[in-house]
């Protein structure tokens, strides 16, 4: 069985390798991601390892409900209509205030 993976956007792999992004966002979980876990982490378009972590907080909730420090953790600037939008380009199905976000922080390993 393959471990669990993390995928990451290529302009995030050297903000995660210098330690400045330790947390990521993660819509309709199919991982069952839980603090504990190791995973793999992998550059999104190629699909190269840049690492491994393990995830230190695993925390679910509403957009709507999500603090001005997950945004910032998370290096999202935009805020309401734009993040919804951003996010529902990204995975491709309808994101609104009452989507269920797991906050995910880690530390390589």
């Amino acid at each position: 069985m393959q471990g669990k993976v993390l995928k990451f956007h290529p302009d995030r792999i050297s903000l995660i390798l210098s330690g400045e992004k330790n947390s990521t966002w993660r819509l309709w979980d199919d991982k069952g991601l839980v603090a504990g876990d190791i995973v793999d982490l992998l550059r999104r378009d190629t699909l190269e390892s840049i690492g491994r972590a393990e995830l230190t907080s695993v925390i679910e909730k509403p957009f709507a409900q999500l603090t001005a420090e997950d945004k910032i953790r998370n290096g999202t600037f935009c805020s309401g209509d734009e993040l919804y939008e951003s996010f529902t380009r990204m995975y491709k199905r309808e994101v609104g205030p009452e989507t269920i976000v797991k906050v995910v922080s880690f530390k390589l390993l």
